[in-house]
Order: C-alpha cells, then structure tokens, then sequence
C-alpha cells in the first residue's frame, strides 16, 4: 500500500522575507539558504516539515503548505 497523504514543507513569501537568518539559523537540517542576502530560500528535498522556521521567523513569512 503506497502512502497518499501529502507532506507539509516550509514556503517563503519572498514580498517580505528580509533575510534576517533567524530561519536558516534554526533549521535542524540546513534546508534554508539566503544566497546573496536577498531572501531566504527553502530546499524543499531537505525540508523535513517540522515547522520550527515558521515558529521562529519574525515577519511571519514562512508558512507550511502541502506538497506531493
């Protein structure tokens, strides 16, 4: 039996992430990046879905969305 049920991973707002790296600085796995210093970015191959960069960031910019 393969498993249906969708995954939640980490999405960014790009129109109001200001870099701060308080995001990437809490990530357990190392999913996030901010190359350049522009915005964060989310490997969502890394991302494990345990919300700990949503809790944390302070512009509320990242949100948990289903994947497949």
């Amino acid at each position: 039996m393969s498993d249906t049920r969708k995954r939640k991973k980490a999405v960014v707002d790009f129109n109001y992430c200001a870099a701060c790296g308080v995001c990437m600085n809490n990530c357990p796995v190392g999913a996030i990046s901010i190359p350049e210093g522009v915005t964060a970015i989310i490997n969502l191959d890394k991302c494990v879905g345990c919300t700990k960069c949503s809790k944390v960031c302070p512009a509320s910019t990242i949100d948990m969305k289903e994947v497949d």
